[in-house]
């Protein structure tokens, strides 16, 4: 069985590797979970589509146990239905992280639509514990370059995404 897991992941979070390594089990030892990250020349991001790639290959690598790790792959998803994507990839699940109810909403009408799209493919829903359920990429962004800014966002991602991000605040701050 094969699966995909979407997201920007700009930065990744402990949510989205939370996240990784329940689909990674689902999958199971001969299944593959793609790891979808887009790559929008219309959408700013943060770090760039090749920074995002090396950020999720290290902390995956540092984080999940080998077995899993193994069952990662990244693939760029461009503009595309990601229920299309997905079934260009053999997958038979797509996994959503569910933080809150405005997620749920959101989630619910987009599965409807891609099972309308593509009915062989399930989308299961994951709840991440509570100390990652309100915890966004953006909401991390957000919190970089305020004094103590580090310990703050430290809570929140892997070390590997700090250092990266101080990177960038350094090279801001000298530009």
């Amino acid at each position: 069985m094969n699966g995909v897991y979407a997201g920007s992941f700009d930065p990744v979070t402990h949510g989205h590797v939370w996240v990784i390594s329940k689909a990674a089990e689902v999958v199971g030892p001969n299944g593959q979970l793609i790891i979808a990250l887009a790559k929008n020349a219309d959408k700013k991001s943060y770090f760039t589509f090749e920074e995002r790639v090396e950020l999720i290959e290290q902390v995956l690598a540092s984080t999940l146990p080998v077995n899993l790790f193994n069952r990662c792959a990244i693939a760029e998803v461009g503009n595309e239905y990601l229920v299309k994507f997905a079934e260009r990839q053999s997958a038979n699940f797509i996994f959503r992280g569910i933080r809150n109810v405005k997620d749920f909403d959101y989630e619910v009408g987009i599965q409807q639509v891609n099972r309308d799209l593509c009915p062989n493919i399930e989308t299961i829903f994951f709840l991440p514990p509570a100390e990652m359920a309100g915890i966004s990429s953006s909401i991390v962004r957000g919190m970089v370059g305020f004094d103590g800014w580090q310990r703050a966002v430290a809570k929140y991602v892997h070390p590997i995404v700090v250092q990266a991000l101080e990177k960038k605040v350094c090279k801001d701050s000298n530009s």
